[in-house]
């Protein structure tokens, strides 16, 4: 919740006459940008998908008016972020290719790399798997190549997503630890609970650690909730739901997931949305069908 506070007092402290001329000092981006571009991420985090939209449009709408070139890339790149945590890969790869478009006329490496990330991830839903997954691992070693070390967590993560997508598991749970170690060593922790459920959606692909998979649920619901990530609390209770073999222990989660649907402003059609409601409805109608 802090990173709200802080993302809306940087927005009410920002005037573009007075601070817009000092991108220099903050890195070489636009102070209130960020702050925009910031809260989007956190609000779709949270699950208030349809405020995430109006901040990200509004991060790019400064960007327009204070023509800063470097701002510019990276609030085409954050939209793309809040998308791909959305799960609209349509609209993520037409916004990181506008990033990697800047990127690439104004000579922005580091962006290029993110950008191609999310990109990549884009064509692996589409069903072009092997080259997907081969631009993602360019794209974070062409990151790496820069010297940062940020958002490698949520990177790990987009890769991880696009081997299970693939069914590349081993793959897959080699990212996942990837981005632990990354969250570790850097002390990112805002994806922390998804990487732990792509952890159990990949290891319960392979058949054999049931148990297993879903103790990586849990703690991904607990460390969501704990966050007040509740967009990824209500997709770790999808998939611990679905994960569950005990009907007393999903009648325990059922409510849970139902009240998140009624507390967060999901897009209809999106994926955590009908998926949800696929399993309260089954739930409802038929207690078997939620298997």
């Amino acid at each position: 919740m802090a990173c709200f506070e802080h993302a809306s007092a940087g927005e009410q402290l920002y005037r573009v006459a007075d601070h817009a001329g000092m991108a220099a000092q903050f890195g070489n981006h636009d102070a209130g940008v960020c702050s925009r571009y910031f809260h989007a991420v956190a609000l779709v985090l949270h699950g208030d998908v349809a405020t995430a939209g109006v901040a990200s449009e509004a991060a790019i709408g400064l960007t327009e008016e204070i023509g800063h070139p470097f701002s510019e890339a990276l609030a085409w790149f954050f939209a793309a972020m809040f998308e791909q945590i959305a799960r609209d890969h349509t609209a993520a790869r037409q916004h990181a290719e506008r990033s990697a478009q800047l990127a690439a006329e104004h000579g922005f490496p580091m962006l290029s790399a993110w950008a191609s990330c999310i990109v990549s991830w884009a064509a692996v839903v589409d069903g072009q798997h092997a080259s997907g997954i081969s631009g993602i691992r360019a794209a974070l070693n062409a990151a790496q190549a820069t010297d940062t070390k940020q958002f490698q967590t949520y990177f790990f993560g987009v890769l991880a997503d696009a081997c299970r997508i693939a069914g590349c598991n081993p793959e897959g749970l080699a990212a996942v630890h990837g981005g632990l170690e990354a969250a570790h060593s850097t002390n990112e922790r805002f994806y922390d609970a998804e990487l732990f459920r792509l952890e159990g959606e990949l290891v319960q692909a392979t058949g054999t650690e049931a148990e297993r998979s879903v103790a990586l649920f849990e703690r991904a619901v607990e460390l969501a909730r704990h966050q007040s990530a509740h967009l990824l609390e209500l997709r770790a209770l999808t998939s611990l739901v679905r994960a569950i073999q005990d009907p007393k222990r999903t009648a325990e989660f059922l409510p849970r997931v139902a009240a998140l649907l009624e507390q967060l402003t999901l897009r209809p059609g999106s994926a955590d949305a009908r998926e949800a409601r696929l399993l309260v409805a089954g739930s409802e109608g038929n207690p078997t069908a939620i298997r």
